[in-house]
Formats: structure tokens, C-alpha cells, sequence
């Protein structure tokens, strides 16, 4: 910005951006500076980026002032950061030494230095320019003054953190259309209020409006380095050229063009920048500075929606007509454009219009005289030349008649300003005689704590709180004693102490310098005593079809043994491992009563009572819910389908034979077999079968076996002697066993128990629903790999590691549950049939022959094909070493021999 320094007030107020400050690099100031121009010189409005504005030399040196190291203090304020530098001084963070509140202190060179009484000068226009104006959208002036030590002037400025207008839509792009209106709405509010005090600022821009970062990016403007104190003869406007500005950005009247510099000049500056904040460029760019300037006196700029699309016509309309070269066609000040902004914004019609297309044509004419000279001569033969002038001549008396107007509004409003304020005076004269009246009547006493008529608390001290707005009080007392002055005005505060139990009462006594006296009693009632109350938990029975007479809910009921206990509070909490919940009360007759469903085990309640000042009683009750008989004994979570399957059989959800095997019941349904195209392992499986994704119904529900068959099962069953005594590795599961040894093991058992049919091997179809339990992922467990240790034995890091497994996708990545070969049956987690070991551990024999594909078509009840030309036998599960292709519910392979890696499951039929 065009201060005295080249990094300007906009450093002094917020953090530098890396690089070169763009808030200066486009700037010319009075004075040296014009020689750009002036002299032909062809470089670019950027070029003027490495000028000292206030030298016009190059900066290579910096003087011995910017070059030592930061001082401790500057006047009242030890910095403590250095924010930038310029030519003519530099900008540090400062702190108060006194009241710690931070500031921008702009420090300026020494005379001597570069810095020249005409600085000097500006520099003290600057600080009295901003320190007239107090407006929540411009940078407060703190401070100006010369310090003692380094006799250097400085300025110190409040410290805004956040970045420039030009800085946010250079990083983000242009505003939204509305969003722009309202941050211009906003400055040009800022604009008005220094103009209503004779300020000229004549350097808006985007570089000099700061975005406060703590408040929601609120714009403020700064930057006061050209401002103009209207009226003050000590303004520097009469010392060399008086070309100043921001080449982009300045008015033609500051370009060179011949016009007045006044208001109008900062109604263009506004115009340009929501220009920039609706397209992302200044109204004239591009080229060397004489090229920019020759523009902004002759050219008019590119419509906004010619850069940026979407740009609504009016808010368009509003930011050209503030770019008007000749400032009688601009609004007349910046209250104007803040009215039609306001219009805009609020979606009603604005004043300003377009000129007609021949008024434009006219305009330009005049800009360009000897490029529109032929045209003219052309005009003037035709006939329409008349029409032309006359055209113009009905706009311009059109718009002397708006002005006129506005001026007859501005007088009829001072008009009713001045009646206004003689009934002010009016009014200020009656108070005046009220006052006097006023003077016998005894103090004013309100009490703001405790509000309470008659207070009822528990606490042994009470905070009294009185206001009283009297000017002539004396003293106030709280029983006698005095009464304590708080920050806030005419307000007295006093800590009342309750001393005992029951009614107690105390007098406040207000006493002016007259002698009046007010009082006003208090009367408070201590009460530390908790509510007694009495609570039950009785459980309601409801018939159920699953349990039959068995408590599934109960109701909590409260009874309060003290009447006079006044609108109490009554909570009812269940109580859990995590923390509980809580229920649901509502009075019922004199007490009050609540209901919950019972969970299966303890069910554990909290009542609460409390009274209106916070005393409060608690008791618990608990009550118990069995779980139904036939599901007692689940080592797992019972399904929801097993548990209804269950109760409409009216068959237990698990049972236990003679040998010791547990099976767990499956309930009959639908689902679809196989393996969707895309799943992981489908592909690269080199197994025997497809896994063509089709429907399967199973009618009929049966018992399977929890685990697979162990090795001390196999040898009792064989042997005949289902007690003989257990040996070691018992519970690990039977391997290398044929098929036609695991269908004459299912035979025996059921020999054994006299029901040589009940049990067999299940079918493809039965097993992989049992496995999947309801699910459709790879595994039982989701589709993550590296989980497997939880749930299954199966080719590990353990396994990889022992067995030389060398390729490391045949493994389940980052599992390992510490067994290299088969694992004992049922230490891993179950799947939500409550089966254990479906996935790894050992391969299990199916009944099925194989078919290589088993289509698409739907099937009921299948049990694979009569005949194989090898006579293979489906397998499924995968073993401790099988890569996780082959372990996922839908893998398929067969084979025709036993096996180190497989064995079998039993399934038992439903009696």
C-alpha cells in the first residue's frame, strides 16, 4: 500500500505473505514517482514492485537503522516480532509494556536515512487521517509519537490477524456474486463514515482490505498512506505531480484525467475492488504503467460477466457505474452506492441504470477525440445528429432532476433532524424538573438475588445481589453490616450465612446522603433434609410362545413417605457394564411408577429421588430372568432363527451324546450358494468345482456336529467302548480317514444308540449354509484376511514359518494363533450357528459326489449327483495349511483318498 513503508500498514496488521508484499507492488506515490509516466518509461505496472515509492530508487542497501537488530522498546511497546520492511522503515509486533495489549508498530527511518521532512509529514497525516475514525470496519490508531531513545517516529495500529482481500481471491478465486455485495456493503459503510469526517482515504483497493481471520473473515479497511484531510491546509497536494494511486485500481481524476479529487474518487475505488472480488482482476491490468494509466483515463473496462459468467446483472450495473470516468455520472458519495447495495442485496429495484448505447458512445467520444473524429464528421452529415445530442441532452437533464431531487430529500431530512432535536432539548428540560421532584423520595432498592419471595436452599450461605441507581447513596447493609461495591455499576453483593435449619430472615437498608432510607426483608428456609421415599421391583409375566410364564418385564413403583416433599425429581436408571440407561417415569396416582423389559440374567435398578433444592436419596433393586430351558447351556449367542426353530419344535437349541459330541441345531431356510464373480480367491482357486452363484432352499432343519470329529470319538465309536478311558490328543480332530470310514463311523454311532439312520454326513449344500450362518462374506467373519487367528487354524505366519510355505499369499497375512499342525477342537470362536473350526483346522468329507459346475438353475434340498466317473468326494473348509482361497465358505474341491489335511463333521438328524 502507498505508506511510507513499501510493505505499507497492511504488514504492520497482519502476517506477510512469502515473497514480495503484494500490497505494494502496484503503487505510485506523489511526487518522484510520476517520472514513471512522464518520462516513457515501458516498464510494467509489476515492475514498479522493486521501486522505494518514496525515493524512486532501486532498494539494494538498506539503511543502517532497518539493518540493526530489533529494539526492546519503542516508545510504551517492547516488540517482539518482526512483521515486515520497506524502504522508509519497517513493522514489528508489539506489546504494551503496561497493558500487555498487542499492537503494529510502524517505525520510521531516521532523518537522513531517505526519510525527508515531506515523509515525515505524510507520515503524521496518515496517523491523524485514521485516528479520526472509529468504525468496526477500519483499523484503529492506537498511538503516534516520537521515541526518546532512537528519536525515530512511530505508529502504532491494531494488530489484525489474517490476510488481504487481494491475497484471498489470488489463493481461492473470485467471491461468490452476494458474498462480495455484502463485504462492499460493509466498506462502503467504513468509506462514509470517513468522509462524514473529512477523510479522503485514495487508495481503495484490495490490497487494503484485511480479512480478520477471529471474526469470520470481517473485512477491515487500512492503509491511510494518501489519505486527505478535506479542509487542512497542511496537506501535501501542492508538491510536485499529482499522480498517487495504484495503477489498476486509481480513478481517472488521479491518473491524470481532469476531474476534482473528492469523494467520488473513493466511490471508484469501491467500484474497483468488487470489480477484483467478482473477477479476480483490477479494471485495467497488463502492460507498462503508462499503457495501464492511458487506459484508465480513455478505456472503459470489461462487464464482470464478460470475466466470470453468472455475475447477476445488477450488482454488475452497480460496480459500473462507480467506474464511470467522469465522476458526475458515479453515485454522489459512498452512502449512495451503500443504498443501492442494500437494494440489491434485499432483492428490490436499483437506482442506478445503463446508459443507453448512444450515451455510451457519446462518453467515449469525448475520452477520444481524434479517434472518433471521422465518426463524428460522418455523424454530423446524417440526419441522426440531431437525435444524438438530443438523446444526450434528455439524459443529462434526466439526471440533474435525480440529483436535485435527492438534494430536495437531504433538506427535508435536516429539517426533521433539527425538529428532532428540539424535542429532545423539550424532553431533557422536563427530566430535569422530575429530577428535582425526585430529590425527598428515599433510594431506589431492587434485589436481583434471590428473586425468590420466601428462598428454599440447601446450601449454608445465600448470595444477596441488590441495585440500586441512586447517585447519592450512603451506604447499604445487610444486617447491619456493609454491603460489598461489585465491578458492575450501582450493583452491591453480600454473602448472607444460614446458620441453622428452618425460616431465618434478614433486613437490607439503603441510605442516601439525605438521610432516606429504604428496607426490604429476605427470607430464606434452610433445608439439608433428603426426600424419604419406599420403592419395589415386582416382575409381570406375560405368555410368551418361546418361555411360558416366565417374568419378562417389570414395574419400578415410588412412593414418597414425606408429603410436604415440593416438586421432587425422580429418575430411574438401569444399570449395566457400560453404564446403564435410563428409564422412562410417569406419576401414577400418588407415586410414580416405571416399566422395564427384563434382559436375560441380573437386571439391576437405581431409584433416585430428589428435591426441589437438591437433596437427594438413592436405593437399588435388582431382579433376575432365567433364560428359557431350551436354550440353556449356549456357548454362543443363539441365532435368531435357531431360537424361533427351537420353540416351534420345542426341541433344545443344542444337545449332547453318549460319546460326548454336541450338536448344535440349524434351522431349515434359503441362501444362496456359491460365490459372487469378483470375490477375492475366486479366480486363483485350482480347485475341482465352480462356484456358480444360485439359490438353494433347505427344507428341513437338522443337529451338526459343534466340532469336527476328534481322534478319541473316532476310536470309542470304532471300538465299541464308548467309556474307555481318554489318551493323549484326543480332542486335536481324526485325519487320513477315507470316506467310506467316515459314512460306517456315522453308521456305528447310530447303532449304538438303536437309530442306525440318525445320523450321516451333510451334503455340500447343508454344510456350506451351516458355515455361512446367515453370512454372504468370504469367511464367517467378514472379508478381512488378517483377522483369521481369532476364529481359525489356518495356514499363519506359524505355519509358514515351520512348513517352508514360501509364497506369501498362500498365508493368512499378520495372523497367527500359535499352531503350526491341527489344533485341539473348539478353542477358536464360533460362527453364529455356534460351530466351531468350519474354516481350517482340518477339511471335512461331504456326501456328495462331485459335479463340476453346479449352475445357476434354483435347487431344493440337492445331494449332488448318482454317479462320478472317479468316484470323487466333495470336501470342503480348507486345513491348518490351505492357502485362504481355499478356506472361504463357497471354495469346492474332491477328492477320492484320504487325506493328511482332512477329516469330517456328523450330522444328526431332528427326532
Amino acid at each position: 500500500a502507498p505508506t511510507l513503508l513499501e510493505d505499507g500498514l497492511t504488514a504492520a496488521v497482519r502476517t506477510p505473505p512469502p515473497g514480495p508484499a503484494a500490497a505494494s507492488a502496484e503503487t505510485i506515490h506523489e511526487g518522484p514517482p510520476a517520472s514513471v509516466s512522464s518520462r516513457g518509461d515501458e516498464r510494467t505496472a509489476a515492475d514498479v514492485e522493486g521501486v522505494d515509492h518514496s525515493l524512486g530508487t532501486r532498494r539494494h542497501r538498506r539503511p543502517a537503522s532497518l539493518r540493526a537488530r530489533m529494539p526492546e522498546r519503542i516508545g510504551n511497546y517492547a516488540p517482539y516480532a518482526e512483521l515486515g520492511r520497506g524502504g522508509m522503515g519497517v513493522v514489528y509486533a508489539a506489546r504494551h509494556v503496561r497493558t500487555e495489549r498487542k499492537a503494529a508498530v510502524k517505525v520510521l527511518l531516521n532523518r537522513g536515512e531517505g526519510v525527508g521532512e515531506s515523509a515525515i509529514a505524510r507520515f503524521h497525516i496518515e496517523a491523524r487521517a485514521a485516528g479520526r475514525l472509529k468504525h468496526p470496519n477500519i483499523v484503529s490508531v492506537l498511538d503516534q509519537d516520537l521515541d526518546p531513545e532512537s528519536d525515530q517516529w512511530f505508529l502504532a495500529m491494531e494488530l489484525i490477524e489474517g490476510r488481504s482481500l487481494y491475497q484471498r481471491v489470488r489463493e481461492e478465486g473470485p467471491l461468490d456474486p452476494r458474498q462480495a455485495a455484502e463485504l462492499l456493503l460493509q466498506l462502503a459503510d467504513a468509506v462514509a463514515h470517513a468522509h462524514a469526517h473529512d477523510v479522503l482515504h485514495r487508495d481503495l483497493k484490495p490490497h487494503n482490505v484485511l480479512l480478520d481471520a477471529n471474526e469470520g473473515d470481517k473485512p477491515l479497511l487500512t492503509d491511510f498512506g494518501l489519505a486527505k484531510l478535506v479542509g487542512d491546509e497542511t496537506n501535501l497536494t501542492g508538491a510536485g505531480p499529482t499522480m498517487m494511486g495504484t495503477p489498476g485500481f486509481m480513478p481517472p481524476e488521479q491518473a491524470g484525467a481532469d476531474y476534482p479529487v473528492d469523494e467520488r474518487a473513493d466511490v471508484y475505488g469501491l467500484g474497483a475492488t468488487l470489480y477484483f472480488a467478482l473477477t479476480g482482476h483490477a479494471p485495467f491490468e497488463g502492460g507498462s504503467v503508462p499503457i495501464v494509466l492511458s487506459r484508465v483515463v480513455h478505456k472503459s473496462p470489461r462487464r464482470p460477466s464478460a470475466l466470470v459468467p453468472g455475475v447477476p446483472r445488477d450488482l454488475e450495473t452497480i460496480c459500473l457505474k462507480c467506474l464511470e470516468k467522469d465522476p458526475a455520472h458515479r453515485y454522489p458519495s459512498a452512502s449512495y452506492l451503500q443504498a443501492d447495495l442494500e437494494r440489491f442485496l434485499a432483492s428490490q429495484k436499483i437506482e442506478a441504470v445503463r446508459p443507453p448505447a448512444i450515451v455510451q458512445l457519446s462518453r467515449w467520444a469525448s475520452r477520444n477525440r481524434l479517434q472518433a473524429a471521422s465518426l463524428a464528421s460522418a455523424l454530423l452529415l446524417a440526419a441522426g445528429g440531431l437525435v444524438v445530442s438530443a438523446v444526450i441532452l434528455t439524459q443529462q437533464a434526466r439526471e440533474r432532476r435525480a440529483l436535485l431531487a435527492r438534494e430536495r430529500e437531504l433538506r427535508e431530512r435536516r429539517r426533521e433532524v433539527s425538529a428532532l432535536t428540539s424535542t429532545v432539548e423539550q424532553r431533557a428540560r422536563e427530566v430535569e424538573q422530575r429530577q428535582r421532584a425526585l430529590e425527598a423520595v428515599p433510594p431506589t432498592l431492587e434485589i436481583r438475588s434471590p428473586r425468590e419471595a420466601e428462598l428454599t436452599t440447601r446450601e449454608p450461605w445465600v448470595n444477596v445481589v441488590v441495585w440500586i441507581p441512586d447517585d447519592d447513596l450512603a451506604r447499604v447493609t445487610l444486617n447491619g453490616r456493609l454491603m460489598t461495591e461489585s465491578i458492575e455499576p450501582k450493583t452491591y453483593t453480600a454473602r448472607w450465612l444460614l446458620e441453622k435449619e428452618g425460616i431465618q430472615r434478614a433486613l437490607i437498608q439503603a441510605v442516601d446522603e439525605r438521610g432516606n432510607t429504604t428496607e426490604r426483608e429476605l427470607v430464606a428456609r434452610r433445608d439439608t433434609t433428603p426426600p424419604s421415599f419406599s420403592c419395589s421391583l415386582e416382575p409381570i409375566r406375560y405368555e410368551l410362545p418361546d418361555d411360558p410364564g416366565t417374568p419378562v418385564a417389570a414395574r419400578v413403583r415410588i412412593e414418597l413417605d414425606v408429603a410436604e416433599v415440593a416438586s421432587p425429581t425422580v429418575t430411574v436408571h438401569r444399570l449395566t457394564e457400560n453404564g446403564g440407561e435410563d428409564l422412562a417415569v410417569r406419576p401414577v396416582g400418588g407415586g410414580w411408577e416405571a416399566e422395564l423389559p427384563l434382559r436375560l440374567g441380573e437386571n439391576r435398578v437405581r431409584v433416585r429421588v430428589t428435591d426441589a433444592v437438591g437433596n437427594a436419596a438413592s436405593e437399588e433393586q435388582v431382579l433376575v430372568r432365567h433364560e428359557p430351558k431350551l436354550l440353556q447351556g449356549a456357548w454362543w449367542p443363539v441365532h435368531p432363527a435357531q431360537r424361533a426353530f427351537a420353540i416351534e419344535l420345542g426341541v433344545p437349541v443344542w444337545v449332547e451324546n453318549a460319546v460326548g459330541m454336541k450338536f448344535v441345531l440349524v434351522p431349515p431356510g434359503r441362501f444362496r450358494m456359491g460365490s459372487p464373480p469378483g470375490e477375492p480367491g475366486r479366480e486363483d482357486v485350482t480347485s475341482v468345482g465352480r462356484e456358480t452363484l444360485h439359490e438353494v432352499e433347505l427344507s428341513s432343519g437338522f443337529y451338526l456336529g459343534s466340532t469336527e470329529v476328534t481322534r478319541g470319538q473316532f476310536r470309542r465309536v470304532l471300538s465299541g467302548r464308548l467309556d474307555a478311558p481318554p489318551q493323549p490328543g484326543d480332542d486335536e480332530p481324526v485325519v487320513d480317514v477315507t470316506w467310506e470310514a467316515a459314512v460306517d463311523f456315522c453308521r456305528r454311532l447310530g447303532e449304538a444308540e438303536g437309530r442306525p439312520r440318525r445320523y450321516r454326513l451333510p451334503t455340500e449344500a447343508e454344510w456350506e449354509y451351516a458355515c455361512r450362518a446367515g453370512t454372504t462374506t468370504p469367511w464367517f467373519w467378514g472379508d478381512d484376511p488378517r483377522t483369521a487367528a481369532e476364529f481359525a487354524n489356518v495356514a499363519d505366519l506359524d505355519a509358514r514359518s515351520q512348513l517352508g510355505i514360501a509364497d506369501a499369499s498362500h498365508c493368512f497375512p499378520f495372523a497367527s494363533d500359535g499352531h503350526v499342525l491341527v489344533a485341539p477342537v473348539g478353542i477358536h470362536r464360533p460362527n453364529p450357528f455356534g460351530l466351531y473350526d468350519t474354516v481350517g483346522n482340518v477339511a471335512e468329507w461331504c456326501f456328495d459326489l462331485l459335479k463340476y459346475d453346479l449352475g445357476p438353475a434354483p435347487a431344493r434340498d440337492p445331494d449332488g449327483p448318482e454317479r462320478n466317473p472317479n468316484g470323487w468326494r466333495i470336501f470342503r473348509g480348507g486345513s491348518y495349511r490351505d492357502r485362504p482361497a481355499w478356506t472361504r465358505a463357497a471354495s469346492r474341491r474332491a477328492s477320492g483318498r484320504a487325506l493328511r489335511t482332512l477329516g469330517f463333521r456328523v450330522l444328526r438328524i431332528v427326532d
